[in-house]
């Protein structure tokens, strides 16, 4: 408590009152301080709930904490814990699928030993199911998982520790951490092929010389890890002394997928 200029100062504790006599007309200023409580004093987490999650685009990085999260019972699986029931401090992700590839790195910031596990699901806050997840894949004790994103789907991540030995507990595995999300383009293979145009031979020239008759073009092929077989047969369309024609199918294969063209020879 101050009074007037020079005044003295009392140091007084917030929890209890104080009372004085006011004896002269003065302007008294009251200045309190003291220790936060360790609550007050930690972030907010927001994404501690599910339905606080918060959306990660492709190729974002995000540094936070599980420290102070609290622990959630859920299923695991796409490892060696697949179906066991964790329930150790984590935070949640949203990321909506594209039909890419989508790649989870989370790793630990500080080598202080936490030792990261990370879960993937689908469906609605209350009622999830599990897609995949990982707990030491990446690099040490880091998680790294791979899969596909189907386009519209909304995936919940959710960010945690491993301490299988007494899941649940106050001492539970946790610590600050970086979460990287990576989106690869998923190869969609393709083929589209257009005949060379109809054509007249001489007689006696072979009808199966490509350099008089010509082949296909591709107008559109991408191969992603296969390959392409290209062939044709030919049918017999008409025949008389003077003239013969061919209907050539062409047939590009690639896969599951097939493109083919026809053309006419004539001799």
């Amino acid at each position: 408590m101050f009074s007037g200029e020079g005044a003295c100062s009392l140091k007084f504790s917030t929890s209890r009152a104080l009372t004085f006599l006011q004896a002269l007309p003065l302007v008294f200023l009251f200045v309190l301080w003291g220790a936060r409580t360790s609550a007050q004093n930690q972030d907010v987490i927001v994404n501690d709930e599910c339905s606080g999650a918060i959306e990660i685009l492709c190729n974002e990085t995000f540094q936070g904490t599980t420290a102070g999260a609290t622990t959630e019972e859920i299923n695991f699986c796409g490892n060696t814990y697949a179906g066991q029931v964790w329930g150790e401090p984590g935070v949640w992700f949203t990321h909506l699928g594209h039909g890419d590839l989508i790649t989870l790195n989370l790793s630990e910031i500080g080598n202080i030993g936490f030792d990261t596990f990370v879960g993937v699901y689908t469906g609605e806050c209350g009622d999830l199911v599990c897609v995949t997840g990982d707990d030491d894949e990446g690099p040490g004790l880091n998680s790294n998982v791979t899969f596909y994103g189907e386009e519209g789907v909304l995936y919940y991540i959710y960010v945690t520790g491993w301490q299988p030995s007494n899941p649940g507990s106050s001492n539970g595995d946790s610590g600050p951490f970086t979460f990287e999300l990576a989106c690869t383009p998923v190869c969609q293979p393709a083929v589209e092929i257009a005949c060379a145009g109809d054509v007249t031979i001489e007689c006696g020239q072979d009808i199966n010389d490509l350099a008089l008759t010509g082949s296909p073009n591709f107008i559109n092929l991408v191969l992603c890890d296969g390959e392409v077989s290209v062939d044709y047969t030919d049918l017999l369309v008409s025949s008389n002394d003077c003239v013969t024609v061919w209907a050539r199918t062409w047939t590009a294969v690639l896969g599951d997928l097939t493109s083919t063209c026809t053309q006419l020879i004539t001799v």
